[in-house]
């Protein structure tokens, strides 16, 4: 048959040779030697078949080769069988030979060099076999070198290797007649793997001992964190050896102990408990082994963490700037009302930490007393010290907050309900304590007094609703529990939220619990004991089918998130702390409140994720009912503004960016609604 051989040569790690022997070639040498034997993979031929194999024969040498040739396909033999071995190919990056478009015999020996530079061969052969018009199959063959018989194995170095990797390694030695450099190097990824899982960044294999003789020494490197430095930066790069807030918090927050190997989760973690403390806009953790001056074995680890500091004192101002009609209905230059909010704050006020805060909102900056909000807080971190797991912290405020009120709202397609607004002021004093990342627990005392309003500013008593006339009657649900508009409250107030999620491909991955409990204590007008609760619980599950099995985790993965929640109140209850059933972080296809202000609700919902590209398509299924407990809230709100009680809504969407497109269905009246939604619904 026609075909082409050469020879690869050079042992120990020697440049290969390379001869390619064209098809005329070869048949000339054929008449004058014996006849050759067959090559691997051919087979003999019957005498009945001579006849038709030499017509094929002789097609097959009118192929010809020229200088540059194309490679139809290219096969290697004789690769080491070491589990874990990366394939030759990928050792040397690819092969120039099946890269170019066409190939000569100075790209085919750049791929042997590259191949013996691996070390781990004594010689590579080349056959080049011509199959088309200037088309060749082209065949690396490779004899792996042999080193000496293994006597023993040691592995040295390690403190925390397990004694099962070791006991793999010696009995994977000693299957070998001998020893070759194959099996080292399954050895050294065989340990840097187990290293590289569990993020301990500067364990590897450093060197092999004994290889001539026998007696094997695997010489393992861990890298032991022996200083930990903490160094400031100014934006202008300029490095302090000290800041203005107590650094205590800062080596309260890192996880580094002397003695103990570096670890990427604890470099992870260190940058998440330094940026909780919410005093610095930049943190860097480096990791750097000292120099060979400092330390002749190289083992030492030096972790920097470097911090920038935010401003000690910050003061915002955000405006908004709305149309308002004039006397013709239409907006005039005069009537353009700035609306916005100031806010001043100084991060460390005593030297400790302490923090003061105050917001001033208005929708009418020109008019603030029309419709203002403020609030004004402080914060003592560590109030029981650096050492307390929990990192409690003080925080005291007072509040002036005003809201139009849901319950006077009207059900699906009703008539306009006039509105009510709700004015909420009063203090805090509380607990704040951080259990981990996302996980948190508040406990606090709050007295306010509620009261309502209409749209002039009076105070309401009750709410109104339109007759069939068109006028209003005043006959409406109390707004207030003492029914004189204005109520005065003090209770107990706790939450607990276990938020175990983490970002996957932008959408969160985990479980997310979060426990509510307001306590009345009877303090206050009409003396009101109550015991108000709200439980909810999500679950978002990633969901790795089809091609999102092996896909990089960066990119996403489908989701199923299931999400329900419970809520209840037991004893006083007025209006403004009922339930609203319906919104967007309710029952999505309805307005909040709009399908019923209840005692008692429960929610469950349902949605599939795909992400696609940048994006993400959803499908979601979302109920809600009061349980038949509307009619337990005074006034009954939900029945005096024909509101249904329960609702359920189904549809899809895509997020694009910050935004969401989504249509709903509105089961209770058979419509869809296409929505732009911001944030997200879970």
């Amino acid at each position: 048959g026609g075909g082409g051989g050469g020879g690869g040569g050079g042992g120990g790690g020697g440049e290969g040779g390379l001869g390619i022997a064209l098809a005329e070639d070869e048949r000339e040498e054929k008449q004058e030697e014996e006849p050759e034997n067959l090559e691997e993979g051919e087979e003999e031929e019957s005498p009945a078949a001579e006849e038709d194999q030499g017509e094929k024969e002789t097609k097959k040498e009118e192929y010809k080769l020229e200088d540059k040739f194309k490679v139809v396909s290219l096969v290697v033999q004789n690769e080491p069988a070491v589990e874990g071995l990366p394939s030759v190919e990928s050792m040397v990056s690819g092969f120039q030979a099946k890269k170019a478009k066409l190939a000569d015999k100075k790209i085919l020996k750049e791929d042997i060099d590259k191949i013996m530079q691996t070390g781990l061969f004594e010689n590579v052969n080349v056959r080049v076999i011509p199959v088309g018009p200037n088309e060749a199959r082209v065949t690396y063959e490779l004899q792996e070198r042999q080193l000496s018989p293994v006597y023993s194995v040691t592995v040295a170095g390690t403190t925390i290797l397990p004694d099962d990797i070791v006991e793999n390694i010696n009995k994977k030695f000693r299957e070998v007649p001998a020893l070759t450099p194959a099996l080292l190097g399954w050895a050294r990824n065989s340990i840097d793997g187990w290293y590289r899982e569990r993020g301990l960044a500067f364990g590897c294999v450093s060197h092999f001992e004994g290889v001539e003789s026998g007696a094997v020494t695997v010489q393992c490197f861990e890298g032991v964190i022996d200083q930990v430095k903490v160094m400031y930066e100014t934006r202008s790069g300029k490095v302090l050896q000290k800041g203005h807030y107590p650094e205590k918090w800062i080596w309260n927050s890192l996880p580094f102990k002397r003695g103990h190997h570096y670890n990427l989760e604890d470099g992870k973690r260190a940058l998440r408990n330094v940026y909780a403390t919410d005093l610095y806009e930049n943190v860097q953790v480096i990791p750097r082994l000292r120099p060979p001056e400092e330390d002749p074995t190289q083992r030492q680890v030096v972790v920097e963490v470097r911090v920038m500091e935010k401003p000690i004192k910050t003061t915002d101002l955000q405006l908004e700037w709305g149309l308002a009609p004039g006397e013709s209905g239409r907006p005039t230059i005069g009537s353009i009302v700035p609306a916005g909010e100031i806010f001043v704050e100084h991060k460390n006020i005593d030297g400790e930490g302490a923090s003061a805060s105050g917001s001033l909102t208005s929708s009418d900056l020109l008019v603030p007393t029309n419709d203002i909000g403020f609030k004004v807080e402080y914060k003592k971190p560590y109030i029981f010290g650096v050492n307390d797991e929990n990192k409690a912290s003080l925080v005291a405020s007072a509040f002036n907050t005003r809201k139009q009120s849901v319950v006077f709202s009207p059900g699906a397609g009703d008539d306009e309900v006039p509105v009510v607004w709700i004015t909420r002021t009063g203090a805090r004093i509380g607990l704040h304590e951080t259990y981990s990342r996302n996980s948190k627990g508040n406990y606090g005392f709050v007295l306010q007094q509620v009261q309502s309003h209409d749209e002039s500013g009076a105070l309401c008593t009750v709410g109104s609703r339109k007759l069939p006339n068109g006028t209003f009657a005043n006959d409406g649900p109390p707004t207030t529990l003492s029914g004189t508009g204005s109520d005065t409250v003090g209770f107990l107030q706790f939450s607990l939220i276990r938020d175990t999620t983490h970002f996957q491909g932008g959408s969160p991955v985990g479980a997310r619990d979060v426990l509510q409990i307001d306590q009345g204590l009877g303090l206050g007008s009409s003396l009101p004991f109550f015991n108000r609760h709200v439980l909810s619980a999500t679950r978002f599950i990633p969901v790795p089918v089809g091609p999102f099995k092996t896909a990089n985790l960066s990119k996403g993965q489908p989701q199923v998130i299931v999400s329900a929640k419970y809520a209840n109140c037991i004893g006083d209850l007025p209006t403004y702390e009922a339930f609203p059933l319906g919104g967007p972080h309710s029952v999505r296809a309805y307005g909040v409140g709009e399908l019923g202000i209840c005692r008692s609700l429960f929610e469950y919902a349902a949605e599939v994720r795909i992400p696609v590209k940048s994006r993400y398509l959803y499908a979601f299924y979302e109920h809600g009912t009061d349980l038949g407990s509307s009619k337990n809230v005074n006034g009954n709100p939900t029945e005096c503004y024909r509101k249904s009680g329960s609702g359920t809504t189904y549809g899809a969407g895509v997020k694009l960016g910050i935004v969401k497109l989504e249509y709903a269905m509105d089961c209770n009246n058979n419509k869809g609604h296409m929505l732009f939604r911001f944030g997200e619904r879970f």
